[in-house]
């Protein structure tokens, strides 16, 4: 399959799309029967659509549930609430049946992995700078201790007076 393919951009099976076999379960009916009104062939258009979507059901369900989980995440972006991981929750369900949102989630999950990086490396820096101010104070601190105050009396002469 190649990426010019339309049904590999969009995930569509060429059997989900083609209705023509629901189509000719009707058309091979007994004509020699009397119609009854649901076998009438201005009905045809809406029975396809319903064998159609009958077949179909579970990828109905889930684009249904799919895009109402993003709706609902874009909502709560302005009100209080899990915004972002109901769009990425929106967007796994939508990806078990389509493979531009299984792309989509893909390329969202590396720019969330880039910037968990790039916040951990920022902490990560600062608290190595941290350390080093740290390891230079104590630095200080000990040469303080070893070298002697000039200015300070020996302990051990004794004041005349």
């Amino acid at each position: 399959m190649t990426e010019t393919d339309p049904h590999h951009v969009w995930g569509d099976e060429p059997e989900e799309r083609d209705a023509s076999d629901a189509l000719a379960d009707f058309e091979a009916t007994d004509r020699g029967k009397q119609e009854r009104w649901h076998d009438r062939r201005s009905i045809y258009p809406i029975k396809v659509v319903g064998k159609f979507i009958g077949r179909n059901a579970k990828r109905v369900a889930v684009t249904i549930v799919g895009f109402a989980l993003i709706l609902v995440g874009i909502a709560l972006l302005v009100l209080p609430g899990p915004g972002w991981a109901l769009i990425f929750v929106g967007l796994a369900v939508l990806a078990t049946e389509y493979v531009w949102a299984q792309r989509l989630l893909n390329k969202a999950k590396e720019q969330a992995i880039k910037a968990k990086d790039l916040a951990l490396g920022k902490k990560r820096q600062r608290a190595e700078k941290k350390e080093a101010r740290r390891a230079e104070r104590a630095a200080r601190r000990e040469a303080a201790a070893v070298t002697p105050d000039p200015t300070a009396t020996p302990p051990n002469e004794a004041v005349e007076g």
